[in-house]
């Protein structure tokens, strides 16, 4: 597990990281590098499979910090992110989830769900379809 000042990164199988950001914090650009720097530790240079879990909390992403989570990050820009699940209970969370993945159009594939567990079902059947797709 990995603290840093605007979250909790954690390992909850070989391939899947889950990252909980603290209750009412403005992510900044300095934030989304130090969550970069935490995925490429905990990846240890293997694709892995992402959840955002915001069930618990309230962030606003500045502008800087999505464009670089959606695409300019050194993790993302190396594929290491094979796909992120963002996980919502609120409708305010939701919009802004929702503004991401349509405006900043990340460079893997992404979803909406609304709780934990649906979130590492679909990662999982990401996982196999890649798995497919390679053969």
């Amino acid at each position: 597990m990995i603290e840093i000042d605007c979250a909790t990164i954690r390992k909850i199988a070989d391939d899947i990281i889950v990252l909980e950001n603290k209750d009412d914090v403005d992510i900044e650009l300095a934030d989304a590098v130090q969550i970069n720097e935490a995925y490429e530790k905990l990846a240890n240079g293997v694709p892995v499979y992402s959840i955002l879990n915001s069930a618990q909390s309230f962030n606003n992403f500045s502008k800087d910090a999505q464009d670089y989570l959606a695409r300019t990050a050194p993790f993302v820009q190396a594929n290491l992110l094979a796909a992120s699940a963002i996980v919502v209970t609120n409708l305010p969370n939701r919009l802004l989830a929702k503004f991401f993945v349509n405006f900043y159009k990340p460079a893997y594939p992404i979803k909406i769900t609304a709780n934990l567990q649906e979130a590492e079902t679909w990662l999982k059947d990401v996982k196999k379809k890649k798995l497919r797709d390679r053969v």
